[in-house]
Parts: C-alpha cells; structure tokens; sequence
C-alpha cells in the first residue's frame, strides 16, 4: 500500500528544499599584517612598501559567515606563512581620524569572521606579532610554486623577469645604441632602393654601422654566419672608432680631479663644527654662513664623547668623514623617500622655503669634488630627470612608489568615459590623488630617554657645536658681541692677560629654584668657568640668549 505525504510532510519537505537552495554569504575583511611587537601606530607609506615585499602588509581574506574563529586562524596561516614565527598575535583596529592602534577585545563566540567584520565595517583588522618581530626579508617564491614570465630585453638580448623588465630599461647600457641600429634600418628601407649613388653608399655606411653594433651588442657572433668581407669591415670599423694614441681617454676620477684643481681655493677655509648626533643641523649652519663657499677647502671639527675637538688640524681624514656621513644623513631625510637603492625627492613645503633642497644638492656636488664621494642611490627616474630636465621624462605609472596611490591611478587611467570616472571618485573618494607620496608626514614625539648619561653626552655635544659656531659668527662679526666682551663676562678682563689662563666650559643641566633650566649663560670669573645652557634646540635661540646675557650682566 502506497503511502502519500500529508500537508505537514510537504510544508516540511519544502522548507528544507529551500534552506538548501540558498548560498551561504561570504564575507570579506582586509588584514593587514605588521612585523614590529611594538607597533602602535599605522604605518607609514615606506613601511607599507617594505610589509608588501616581505609577504606582509594589506591582503583580502573572504570566508563564509558562519566560520568559527578557528576557520580565520587557518585563514591568515595561510595568507600569512611568517604569521606562525611571531609566537602569537592579536587583532588591532585604528579609530576614525586617528593613526594610534588599539587592541580588539574578544568577541562572545572568538574572532570570527562575521564579529571582525562587525567591529570594523569596510576598515581595515591590523595583526600585530606579540612574542617575536616578523623577518622584513623579501619573499621569495619558490619556482614550483607557480611560473615565472620573463622576456628577452630587445636591446642587450638578455632574458628578465617581466615585473622587473621595465626597471632594467632605465639601466640597458646599450639601450641607446639600439636605438640608433633601429633608426638606421628604417633609414635604409626608405632610401635604399632609389638606385641613387648617394644613396647606396649610405645603405653600405648603415650596414657597416648594424654589424658595428652587432658586434658590440653581442659577446660572440657565430663565424659561419659572417664572411670574410664582413669580419674585415667589423675590424676596421672597431679601428676607426678606436681613439688615437694621442687623444686622451678620461674617467670619471681624472674628470672630478680636473674640477678640483680648477675650482677648490686651498688657501681659504670653510669651517664645519659638526655634532654626530644631528649632522645635518651642522651641515646647514655651516652652509648658511655668510664666508662659507663650496670653493673653499673644509676645515671639519666632530665633538667626541667628552665634548672635545678630535683634531685641531684636518687633514682630510675629518672632511671624508664628513662627506659620507652627511649623504647618509641628506639622504635618509625627509628631503628623498623610496627604497634605499633607489631613492626619489619628496616634497616637503619648510624645507623648500629655507632652501634646504639647493644645500643638499650643493652638498652632493661638493662630496665628488671634494672628496670622490657619490650618493650612489638615484632611482633612474630621478637621474634621469636631473640630467634631461622633468619635462622630457615619462615617469610611467609602476614607478609611482606609494603603492596606493599607483593602484588608484591605474584605476582612473581605466576608465572610459567622464560620467564613469566621476562614479569612481564618488565611490573611491580618491583624496590620495592630491596627496603627493611624501607631502604629508606624520611629526612623532622623541621617546624619553633612559639612560641620563647618554643623554646628557647628545645634549653637550650639540651646545658644543653651537657654541664655536657662536665664536665663528664673533670672529666675523656677525654677532652685536666681540672676544672682549666675551672675556669680561667669563673672565673679568678685556684682552687675553699675558700669562696663561684656561677657561673651563660646563653645562647648565640641573635646574634653577624656581624648578626650571635656565637658558641663560653663567660664569664663575674667580674659577674661570663659563657654564652654557641646554634647553636650546635651535641655533638662533641659543645665540640670541647668550647674547642678551652678556649684554645685561653687570659685576659679579
């Protein structure tokens, strides 16, 4: 006997049908992973650059809504592989209009997916290592992991990765040469077949030409493919391009020894007291300075750790010093950005104003002639510009370095119509377009300093600086003061007594009855001691205290 379905069996059957037709929802969270146990602060475009390559940074994860908080574990594994190395981690949020990092409380059923995605909405979840930092090394994908693209370079001939094609085109020591093989094949299938005698002897110039380059391009050239009137040509046209024994072949050291005997005046001096603690405080005091010239021979004094001169005399031994150390500080500023071989101009609005721009690249001229000393880290775009002009360089789109910025402007360089672009922006809400890479940095404050030795040594070593730098601007009268009344203020006496006299210099680190440091000078003219202050950052402000000092103060 057939059994049939009652109406409760079939309202049953039907839900369940439809419960099974119905997708599960999938949900999408951006991570965005940090390698620093201390974060506290999201990063910066330099260090989003340096997470992207190492395999951390931002990444798109996409799991349905029902995943337990054990799926998401195994999801940012997986996503994450230096993830497992960081001895735990914790999920991280930043607040509207802030860059300060704060920690995600665990939600009732864990860190699911769907609670994540709650709490941030279109945010971003940062995962912040908690017992070790995450490795920064770039990661390297391994070959049968997937298939590497690469493509032969048209003019060297040689086989790159296509990602990192275009970025050997800016360095193709025979791109240019190609270039002009190229220009004179075209030449010849215009004019070669006028039957013109002019004609035909240019076609036989350009050929001689293409298997010049031929030869120049290529290590080997198969001889089977070449007759003997062929090797004879390549031969003399090697011989006729070869210089004479008479002409005089130069390098770039010969160049820059030339431009140092021409142009260095070893009998007048520019003087440098520099602190290693801020070199480039140092370096554009000493710039700024009414006698100095970048013709003039440098005279560079360091302050040690005990505040003394390391040599009275330079030799040159201080100047090369000098030199590297200023280009690794001029270059680590906030003057240039990027990666640390390839290093682009950023733009920043104070430094333009106080022309800090024209000292760091006179600074960079006087390195080479000076002392051989080169910065070695343009991007090509950036050498490009500086030997072509801005104008004539096409900087493409991949060069961009802030990698948001490039993915923006690849999507509005996609768009087809105006009505389509103003949905995108709309959309996106692309402000970053107006936010050039390096125009907006984040000012962060100097973390109190432990150690009050260590402390102290940076402060006198920068007063140190100051004040022959403040001695420097007497000497040339570029101060209301002079040595005499230098002298009566620390001394007691107006020009230097015949027999000897040593004035000690001290520091004003402990503070005055009222709690405060003063920022005024003291001297003691019976133990002949000056005491200078320490609140003082700025050159300026110290110098036109100390000199309100000297004029105000009267006896003992």
């Amino acid at each position: 006997m057939a059994i049939y379905p009652n109406e409760e069996h079939l309202q049953i059957m039907q839900k369940h049908r439809k419960e099974a037709g119905k997708s599960v929802k999938e949900i999408s969270i951006k991570f965005f992973c940090l390698a620093s146990t201390t974060q506290q602060e999201v990063p910066n475009n330099d260090e989003k650059q340096q997470l992207l390559v190492a395999g951390l940074g931002e990444k798109k994860v996409t799991r349905q809504a029902d995943s337990t908080s054990s799926d998401v574990v195994a999801a940012l594994k997986e996503t994450y592989p230096k993830l497992t190395d960081g001895g735990g981690y914790e999920f991280m949020y930043a607040k509207a209009s802030s860059r300060q990092l704060s920690v995600i409380d665990e939600g009732e059923n864990g860190y699911t997916i769907e609670f994540l995605k709650q709490f941030v909405g279109q945010g971003r979840v940062y995962i912040r290592p908690i017992q070790c930092d995450l490795d920064l090394k770039a990661l390297v994908k391994a070959k049968d992991q997937g298939e590497i693209i690469e493509e032969i370079c048209n003019h060297c001939m040689n086989i790159y990765p296509m990602n990192k094609l275009r970025e050997h085109l800016y360095l193709c020591p025979v791109n240019n040469t190609a270039t002009t093989a190229t220009t004179s094949r075209n030449t010849r299938l215009v004019h070669g077949e006028t039957g013109d005698p002019e004609s035909t002897k240019m076609q036989d110039t350009e050929e001689s030409d293409d298997l010049l380059n031929a030869s120049l391009l290529f290590h080997e050239i198969n001889a089977e493919y070449l007759s003997d009137e062929d090797t004879e040509l390549i031969e003399e046209k090697v011989d006729e391009n070869s210089p004479n024994d008479d002409e005089a072949v130069m390098d770039v050291s010969d160049i820059l020894q030339q431009l140092a005997s021409a142009n260095i005046e070893n009998e007048k001096i520019s003087k440098f007291n520099i602190c290693r603690s801020n070199i480039c405080d140092g370096i554009f005091r000493g710039m700024t300075r009414k006698s100095f010239s970048p013709n003039k021979k440098l005279s560079v004094k360091f302050t040690d750790d005990v505040g003394l001169s390391e040599g009275a005399v330079d030799m040159g031994g201080p100047m090369r010093e000098f030199f590297t150390l200023s280009l690794e500080a001029i270059l680590s500023s906030k003057l240039f950005c990027w990666q640390e071989h390839s290093r682009l101009l950023s733009y920043d609005a104070k430094a333009l104003k106080h022309d800090e721009y024209v000292m760091a690249g006179q600074l960079i001229s006087m390195a080479l002639v000076h002392a051989g000393v080169a910065p070695r880290c343009f991007s090509p775009v950036l050498f490009d510009s500086l030997i072509k002009g801005h104008a004539k360089v096409h900087v493409p789109v991949d060069a961009v370095y802030d990698l948001e910025l490039q993915s923006t402007l690849k999507i509005v360089m996609s768009v087809e119509s105006v009505d389509e672009a103003n949905r995108l922006i709309a959309d996106k809400k692309l402000e970053e377009i107006q936010e050039l890479p390096g125009t907006l940095r984040v000012l962060r404050s100097i973390s109190d300093v432990k150690d009050v030795l260590s402390n102290r040594w940076e402060v006198e070593n920068r007063l140190l600086a100051f004040w022959r730098d403040f001695l420097l601007d007497v000497e040339e009268k570029e101060c209301e003061l002079s040595f005499s009344d230098i002298l009566f203020f620390a001394l007691g006496l107006r020009v230097v007594p015949c027999r000897s006299i040593l004035l000690q210099l001290e520091f004003l680190h402990e503070p005055e009855e009222n709690g405060l440091l003063s920022k005024f000078p003291k001297a003691n003219t019976c133990s002949c001691i000056l005491r200078l202050p320490v609140v003082h950052t700025q050159y300026d402000d110290f110098k036109s205290d100390f000199q309100f000092a000297v004029r105000n103060a009267k006896g003992f």
